[in-house]
This record gives structure tokens, C-alpha cells and sequence, in this order.
């Protein structure tokens, strides 16, 4: 787990920040775009593995979570759902450490995935090549699925593979724009759909998917072979 500081940030999509090759405009799920603060917390450095859920199955608390075929160890856990994290995971990883793990919320998630950078991606305004795992047209990198967690370099926090690898789940529930949103870091689950919330694009996706502003959604029990997670903790 990484230390995150505390601080201010502007969550969402900024025309002159996070609009790049290939976009018009913010998308409507990204505005509107509003400041908010956060207390420090802690976040998982990489996404987690195959190895650390494999040991939640070996203790019989998880389902199995299927690879597609490319390979286990060190690659980002696929094929688990919010619901299989949140009522299955976390509550065995919690009781096998003392210690109190929980998914990020959206606004943590994107301040993290931000690197302290006023840049739409950690690293710069452009996608560049080989700064992070998507599809190889845009992103320039050599893999043609998941990489093994911390493939790429880190970011300004110390976090590998926010954007792009897989898609992370958060603790919020989905909402259609940032009306309304909470302005102190917490989840926003009040007043949702019944989908969570994605963030971070994965490897099959284009460059505007990989921006920090960028989200998504899915079903609580939507499991997929682009979605994975990350842990948090505090606040």
C-alpha cells in the first residue's frame, strides 16, 4: 500500500487539461468538473494479481476467476466481479491480515491516478508510446492482452497501471455526470443506477479511454475479462 497525501485536485474533464487526439470535447460523463479535497489515504501500489486472489480460492472464500488463457502469477486478477471483491475478497483478506481493506472511491481514484499531474494522463498531455498498456495502435506497447502488474512506470504517487491494463471497479455507484457529486473524497452511492463505476481503460482500449477523467460502468455481478481492482484503505 502507497501513501496518497492529502489535497485539492479538480475531478473530471477540463477542456484545456484532459480533451486529446481524437476527442471533440469532454465527454458528459466526465462534467461537470469540480474541486474537491481529500484526506490522506492508502492505495494499492499495483492492481491485484492472480497469485493474491488464487489464495483467497486455495482458502475456499473466492470463486475461481478465469485467465482467457493468458497466463496467471503477476497479471492483474480478470473475471471477478464487484460483488465477488466487495462480499467475498475483501472481507477474507481483512480478516486474514487485521487490517481494513476496501475499494477506492471514484474521487480517490482519480486524484491517485492523477500523480499530483495537471496533465490528462500521469505522464503528459499526449499518449506517447510504451507509457502504458492499451491497444497497441494507440498506446505503442508490446502486449496484446493484460501485462504482469508493473510493466510500466509509475506515476508521480507511486501507483502502476492506473491507466489502462484493466478496468478498475470503485465503491460508487454510477451516475450519468458529476451533478450533484460529494466534494470530500467520499463514495457516491445515494441517488445511483444499479451499475458501480470503472475507471482507468484496459488494454484493449484507445488513448481517450486511458485519460484520468475517463469512466464507465457495469452490473455488481459483471464479470469480464477487461475488469479488475485495486485496494485502498483509511480516510
Amino acid at each position: 500500500m502507497v501513501d496518497i497525501p492529502a489535497g485539492t485536485f479538480t475531478m473530471g474533464c477540463v477542456e484545456s487539461r484532459d480533451v486529446v487526439e481524437g476527442m471533440d470535447k469532454c465527454y458528459d460523463s466526465e462534467k461537470p468538473a469540480h474541486e474537491v479535497t481529500l484526506n490522506a489515504f492508502k492505495m494499492a501500489k499495483t492492481e491485484v494479481t492472480f497469485d493474491q486472489w488464487d489464495a483467497c480460492e486455495k482458502a475456499k472464500a473466492c470463486p475461481h476467476a478465469e485467465d482467457q488463457g493468458w497466463g496467471r502469477g503477476n497479471r492483474p486478477v480478470i473475471n471477478v466481479s464487484w460483488d465477488d471483491i466487495t462480499q467475498k475478497y475483501i472481507p477474507w483478506l481483512s480478516q486474514e491480515t487485521g487490517k481494513h481493506y476496501r475499494l477506492p472511491t471514484e474521487a480517490e481514484w482519480e486524484y491517485a491516478a492523477r500523480g499530483g499531474a495537471d496533465t490528462a494522463y500521469p505522464w503528459g498531455n499526449a499518449i506517447g508510446k510504451g507509457n502504458a498498456n492499451c491497444d497497441n495502435s494507440s498506446c505503442g506497447d508490446k502486449f496484446e492482452y493484460t501485462a504482469p502488474v508493473g510493466s510500466f512506470a509509475a506515476n508521480g504517487y507511486g501507483l502502476n497501471d492506473m491507466n489502462g491494463n484493466v478496468w478498475e471497479w470503485v465503491e460508487d455507484s454510477w451516475h450519468s455526470d458529476y451533478k450533484g457529486a460529494p466534494a470530500d473524497g467520499s463514495a457516491w452511492e445515494s441517488g445511483g443506477s444499479a451499475s458501480g463505476v470503472l475507471r482507468g481503460g484496459s488494454w484493449y482500449g484507445g488513448a481517450q479511454d486511458v485519460r484520468s477523467a475517463n469512466r464507465s460502468d457495469g452490473t455488481p455481478d459483471n464479470r469480464y475479462y477487461g475488469i479488475g481492482f485495486r485496494l485502498a484503505s483509511g480516510q
